[in-house]
């Protein structure tokens, strides 16, 4: 991985398996295409830069890209002067070269990770959305070799950051624009990223382990803990919730069970954990009572697992929707945590959901109101 700083302050992170060309800061999702670099620092292990441009004011935007070894480099982002506390800011390379496929990192699990092919959003119509943007990370697979190039933070428990890459202009050159979403927090004078590392590796899972452990790393040091990573053995087995959901009953439990089994014995794998992931209860948050699909109740089915090795329930008991007895049973069983109070629910007023797990605003809120913890009963 080599930097190239051109004669116009141009920067380029050029790979052998992807390359990324031509650096410009970018603002509020826009790149600053008039923006004029000047160089502050520039060796064989770091280069910095600071950008001016009519968007900034008298603010200065900072880029620092420092080199840690052959493969790996680190890159930081920042604006320093700016009055008023930005949507976002980030980098965009104006070019990215030989890539085949970049993975576009869902924000939840629902939202879904998966490789896409840059040629493939070409067929796209206009009212489709498009997979261009991710979150945290993203993977860079190239044309004509094996390996692939990481790209990701190390930190995510103050910001979120979006990766976003499309085809543009006539030509649709590949352009990729990494952004940190500050989202117009007050700030004293200096708006900073976190940090982000790019990497290649010759294998792709094994770079996502290797993104991982960085993360994992960073989360050590935030925390203070000095105790060695634990090391354990992978969990292997089988979940419920993609494959059935809503549809689970005890007969297709039941079978999957006997197909997990199979498989098992088959394959020799060690599984674990057969995980029934919602879908037996009548509505979210009525944890005790089961579907008339199962009209012998679980009790058979945790058993047919662990006489099988394998176990696992999984309820969501931190939500509840509005047709659960748990939360109609009485105005006054509000979820712990949630701010909603018991003159919305009287009104009807809770959108769809009480989540412990965020709070949730609401037009009757008081911080007198009786609170009761989920899953008991308080008149």
């Amino acid at each position: 991985m080599q930097f190239i700083l051109t004669s116009e302050y141009s920067l380029t992170i050029e790979s052998d398996l992807v390359s990324l060309r031509d650096l410009r800061p970018v603002l509020n999702g826009g790149a600053l295409d008039d923006a004029r670099a000047e160089i502050i620092a520039n060796d064989a292990t770091r280069i910095e830069l600071q950008f001016t441009a009519p968007a900034l004011g008298e603010a200065t935007f900072g880029v620092e890209l420092a080199r840690e070894n052959e493969t790996r480099a680190w890159l930081r982002y920042w604006i320093a002067g700016l009055n008023d506390a930005p949507d976002s800011f980030g980098v965009g390379f104006q070019r990215v070269e030989n890539l085949r496929a970049y993975l576009r990192n869902g924000y939840t699990s629902w939202d879904g990770s998966f490789y896409v092919e840059p040629e493939a959003l070409r067929d796209f119509q206009e009212y489709e959305a498009r997979p261009e943007t991710g979150f945290a990370m993203t993977q860079l697979l190239p044309r004509d070799k094996t390996g692939s190039v990481v790209i990701g933070f190390d930190r995510h428990d103050r910001f979120q950051h979006t990766f976003t890459i499309r085809p543009e202009g006539f030509s649709k050159t590949l352009r990729v624009s990494i952004q940190t979403l500050w989202d117009r927090k007050p700030h004293a004078g200096r708006c900073e990223s976190e940090r982000l590392v790019l990497f290649e590796h010759s294998e792709i899972e094994d770079a996502l382990r290797e993104w991982a452990q960085i993360v994992a790393r960073a989360s050590r040091m935030l925390s203070g803990v000095e105790a060695p990573l634990r090391q354990s053995e992978p969990i292997i087995g089988w979940c419920s919730w993609y494959n059935l959901y809503g549809s689970a009953n005890e007969a297709n439990i039941l079978e999957h069970l006997r197909g997990v089994e199979k498989i098992a014995r088959q394959e020799n794998l060690p599984m674990r954990v057969f995980q029934i992931d919602d879908g037996i209860a009548p509505e979210m948050g009525d944890w005790l009572d089961v579907k008339p699909q199962f009209p012998r109740g679980v009790k058979p089915l945790l058993d047919g697992a662990t006489r099988r090795s394998h176990s696992g329930n999984f309820t969501a008991s931190f939500v509840g929707t509005n047709g659960a007895k748990s939360i109609t049973f009485s105005t006054r069983r509000i979820p712990t945590r949630s701010n909603i109070c018991a003159a919305c629910f009287e009104r009807g007023d809770t959108s769809g959901f009480a989540n412990i797990s965020k709070p949730i605003s609401c037009s009757g809120a008081r911080s007198t109101d009786p609170i009761a913890r989920a899953g008991t009963r308080k008149e």
